[in-house]
Formats: structure tokens, C-alpha cells, sequence
């Protein structure tokens, strides 16, 4: 039976429905490789402008100062920063966080701010046991994606945070610290608070 089934080349089907699955894999991947490209691209263009970080720029950064300063992170309510919309309005945890950028330069910071933000992205797909390559390279073109990294925005760490409140949703100190955090740094994630309520996580929610 092998002998005719060599003679008829049927063992080499699962060879060539291998290299038929590779072939599909490098050509799903080679659009996604050519649009990070062009993203890389869009990003130093931002830089050599000046928006590359421009939440970090306009609110964490200063804020940042204002407290190794001695003064309150947060602009007067008649002001013009307000206005701006790029004015420091979170909780102050994210401002003594950003302190250690106030040692370089403004745009040095930004950059280190943008790559740190692309780190906590890709740890978060790592938390929550994404492997395949591709959804990396998805979740780095998204648009949403896109915009946090040019803004370098502290949205990122409330993803991460999210991730790893739901991979550690069995233990409470991971997910107490976790929520605790994020909500530190940003009110509006406070529903997780709703969802440890509903799922009788009452220990990690106290």
C-alpha cells in the first residue's frame, strides 16, 4: 500500500498543504509588515514636527514638573489650558509616575514616553497569552492603537491593567492591584470596580 501511495505521490499532500498554509501565513503577514513601515514612517514625521507625544507633551510632562516643583499639577479652572483640551485633569498617581522623564530633554522624553507606550501594547497581548504574530502586528495598525502611541497616552496602562486584572481574575491581590491602580491613574476605567461587584470578586474589591 506505501509503495502505491509513493507511486501516486499522496504522501507528498502534507507537504504541499504545509508549504500551501506557510505560503498564506507570509503573504497575510507581508501587508501587515508593509503597513507598520509606513506607520514607522508617519511617526518620525510626527516627531520632526513636534506632535509626536502630544498628551505627554502638553499635560503629563508639565504636570510632572509642576509637583517637583511644590505646585499643583492641575491648571486654574478660568485658565486657558482647560480650553485646550490638553490640559492635566486625572487623578495626581499619573503625574509622580511621569516624574523620572522630567530628567531629559522635552523631546527626548517624548520618544522614550511613545516606546514605553508600544512596550505596555505589546505586554498586554503577551498577558493575555496572544502568540500568533499577526495580532501584534493588527493591534500596532489599528487606529486607535495608532493615535495612543502618537500621544504617548497613559490609556495604554489602563489596557495593561485591564489585562492583567482579567488573566489574574482568580487571585485578589493581582486583581485589587490592578483595578486599584488603573483607576488610580484614570477614573473613567471605575466600571471595572462594577464587574468585580457582579462576579463576587468582593475581597479584591474592598
Amino acid at each position: 500500500m506505501s509503495g502505491y501511495a509513493q507511486s501516486q505521490g499522496l504522501e507528498a499532500l502534507p507537504r504541499d498543504s504545509g508549504g500551501r498554509a506557510r505560503l498564506v501565513y507570509v503573504l497575510g503577514l507581508a501587508p501587515l509588515v508593509t503597513l507598520a513601515v509606513v506607520s514607522l514612517i508617519s511617526f518620525i514625521a510626527g516627531f520632526n514636527t513636534g506632535s509626536l507625544g502630544f498628551d505627554f507633551r502638553g499635560a503629563y510632562l508639565p504636570a510632572a514638573e509642576a509637583v517637583l516643583a511644590g505646585e499643583s499639577p492641575y491648571p486654574p479652572l478660568a485658565g486657558p489650558e482647560l480650553a485646550s483640551h490638553n490640559a492635566y485633569v486625572y487623578p495626581p498617581l499619573l503625574a509622580f509616575a511621569v516624574t523620572p522623564f522630567t530628567a531629559v530633554s522635552e523631546s527626548v522624553a517624548a520618544v522614550l514616553a511613545v516606546l514605553l507606550c508600544g512596550a505596555l501594547l505589546v505586554a498586554t497581548l503577551g498577558v493575555l497569552g496572544v502568540r500568533d504574530p499577526r495580532c501584534y502586528a493588527a493591534m500596532l495598525l489599528w487606529a486607535p492603537t495608532v493615535n495612543a502611541l502618537h500621544m504617548a497616552s497613559a490609556s495604554v496602562v489602563l489596557a495593561l491593567a485591564a489585562a492583567i486584572a482579567w488573566r489574574y481574575r482568580e487571585s485578589s491581590k493581582p486583581l485589587a492591584a490592578s483595578v486599584g491602580l488603573a483607576i488610580a491613574t484614570k477614573l473613567i476605567v471605575w466600571p471595572l470596580l462594577v464587574w468585580t461587584v457582579a462576579t463576587r470578586r468582593l475581597r479584591a474589591t474592598v
